[in-house]
């Protein structure tokens, strides 16, 4: 009973941080999937900024009215606005979203890149969030990006 309690409890362990990834990815997507339709819907430029230090600190989704990329809390709306992930886990964003992703009235995004969620376990732990530059959004795992030179993105 030992032996089997010892080698089921590490991988229950995985199975939970890995659950909890997917958890965090599939709500930043959301957020992601909310500000692409809210710019289509509302035929404005829409923005999806981080409010702390880094994007794992939590980020809001806004109306940006005067196209300056900048949230005003006085003349631009505020759609959502969403709270720090869980400790441990953080979100890495390609050079072009290192502040924001800004979405067009057609659904299309400023600039392409990608952000990885990534779980406290490191670099082989992690999910791509790719964003084309039609707005399109995709999840690979590390995986599905075999051949692909993705270095270590969660140290």
């Amino acid at each position: 009973m030992a032996i089997i309690l010892a080698m089921g409890i590490p991988n229950l362990r995985t199975m939970i941080v890995s659950n909890r990834l997917t958890s965090q990815t599939n709500a930043f997507v959301g957020a992601l999937s909310l500000a692409r339709s809210e710019a289509i819907k509302r035929n404005n430029l829409v923005v999806m900024a981080r409010t702390g230090a880094n994007w794992q600190d939590g980020w809001n989704i806004f109306v940006d009215l005067n196209a300056d990329k900048a949230f005003d809390v006085n003349n631009e709306p505020e759609i959502q606005r969403y709270e720090a992930i869980s400790s441990g886990f953080s979100i890495r964003p390609s050079g072009v979203f290192t502040n924001r992703a800004v979405y067009r009235p057609d659904g299309r995004i400023t600039a392409n890149g990608h952000f990885d969620t990534c779980s406290p376990a490191g670099d082989t732990d992690f999910r791509r969030v790719i964003i084309a530059d039609t707005g399109r959004i995709s999840v690979a795992t590390p995986a599905s990006l075999v051949g692909e030179s993705y270095g270590t993105a969660c140290p």
